[in-house]
């Protein structure tokens, strides 16, 4: 399946965007991914998927800043989920966007 003939998981709400709580897109994000996994897994190990979380589109690319880019030029505005595809959370992502110290090594 190639990522601009996908099906969106979600349809895009026609009521005013209001903007999700961290746990709440988190999980948005997740059945979205979980939705479309098993078609893009093997062919993208390593890579990075964007998903606009309130419509379900989404992009895949070779890092989280170039997945980040694609996907904003389809959708300006709107909450993002980022996740390397196949591999265990993004800890540094997380922490630079939770705004955390570095842990000592």
């Amino acid at each position: 399946m190639k990522q601009s003939e996908h099906t969106p998981a979600m349809q895009p709400s026609e009521e005013k965007e209001t903007a999700l709580g961290p746990e709440q897109l988190l999980s948005r994000g997740m059945k979205i991914y979980k939705a479309v996994q098993k078609d893009i897994l093997e062919a993208n190990q390593g890579r990075a998927i964007a998903v606009h979380v309130p419509s379900g589109d989404w992009k895949i690319e070779d890092s989280s800043g170039q997945a980040l880019r694609a996907i904003r030029r389809e959708h300006a505005t709107g909450q993002l989920w980022i996740h390397t595809i196949g591999a265990s959370n993004d800890y540094g992502l997380a922490r630079r966007m939770g705004n955390q110290p570095r842990p000592a090594k």
